[in-house]
């Protein structure tokens, strides 16, 4: 027998060892594909290993990730041509950075617990957070996940009750949203957010002139401005990095940026910031706050054709009708009065 031969052969074995039910625990076992060169020949022992998992396994629970637009397009078109269905194909990613990888291998090992935060990147692919942005509260892709809080039942109940003083007009926190998505409890979705979230994402989608824009939602002071912004920001965490200004020290535009670029390049791309700002009483500041920002991107020479950043301005005001005409594209009001719709959400909870 030839010795490639043989050496497939012994491949196969092991392989089959690995992926036996006895020794493969479901929910335990991950298998990445890291192609740093380009596959060009459907007999590559690199194609056959994966052909061979594949078959094995009986389908696609792991990603082929690649580096690099170029090899990856090459290896889907080799891996194709072997049988790989193209649904399978749309499960793998391309054009990430080795931070992008180490981030993507994190959030898809679903069984250790990892206290890592993870920042949304392009493709669908996660980077681990840094630690050098004070300014700003991060929202991370799994943020209040992994806690380990839940496992205590007594425990979790009562921290639970703590965080229900929001329903009693107390502060809200991301645990809220949580909660909600988790169905551990409700959260009533205003009337105001789905304009909202439409002109975000239309607002990042569209080209610009300027990589920063400023979306005002402006609203009667304790009318639930903030927790309509925190909720959109939520919501949107795993599209969009998304942050909250704590403070505005000399160095805010630097930390800016570094939310931006983490773990990104020019080559890969880089996924938008949703900036919230919050209580704001004047809007020149928030406009000035805009120019440190632009001018942080332009001495980074980072290219962009639609933003890179949204600032989504919460302000109050007595007349937020009459606030938000000023721009009506861009402006979004939110009043005490509840709609009927809002009225009978309210009174079932």
């Amino acid at each position: 027998i030839p010795l490639h031969h043989k050496t497939e052969l012994l491949v196969r074995k092991i392989i089959s060892f690995l992926s036996h039910t006895d020794v493969k625990q479901s929910g335990k076992f991950l298998m990445v594909f890291l192609l740093l060169s380009t596959v060009e020949d459907s007999a590559d022992p690199l194609t056959e290993a994966f052909m061979t998992f594949y078959q094995e396994l009986k389908g696609l629970e792991y990603m082929v990730i690649c580096i690099g637009a170029g090899p990856y397009q090459r290896s889907k078109d080799v891996l194709h041509a072997r049988g790989l269905s193209e649904e399978a194909l749309n499960k793998c990613v391309s054009n990430l950075t080795l931070q992008m990888v180490n981030g993507t291998i994190i959030k898809l090992k679903s069984v250790t617990q990892f206290s890592e935060r993870l920042l949304p990147s392009v493709g669908h692919s996660t980077v681990p957070k840094e630690d050098s942005m004070a300014a700003l509260e991060i929202l991370c892709e799994n943020e209040c996940k992994d806690t380990g809080i839940e496992k205590d039942a007594d425990k979790f109940t009562n921290f639970l009750k703590e965080r229900e003083v929001f329903y009693q007009g107390g502060k809200v926190s991301w645990w809220n949203f949580y909660f909600s998505s988790e169905n551990y409890t409700d959260f009533i979705r205003r009337d105001s957010y789905e304009k909202l979230e439409h002109v975000i994402v239309s607002s990042f989608n569209s080209a610009n002139q300027s990589p920063v824009k400023i979306i005002n939602l402006y609203h009667h002071p304790r009318c639930g401005g903030t927790t309509l912004a925190m909720h959109i920001l939520w919501d949107l965490r795993k599209r969009f990095r998304c942050a909250v200004l704590k403070n505005k020290p000399s160095d805010f535009g630097t930390q800016l940026t570094t939310l931006l670029i983490c773990g990104a390049n020019s080559d890969t791309g880089y996924l938008p910031v949703l900036l919230l700002m919050d209580d704001f009483e004047e809007q020149e500041k928030v406009s000035f706050l805009q120019k440190v920002i632009q001018a942080a991107i332009t001495d980074k020479c980072i290219r962009y054709i639609t933003p890179l950043v949204i600032i989504l301005n919460c302000m109050r005001s007595q007349n937020p009708d009459e606030s938000s005409t000023i721009n009506l594209l861009n402006n979004i009001s939110l009043k005490h009065m509840l709609s009927v719709k809002e009225q009978r959400a309210f009174d079932q909870k």
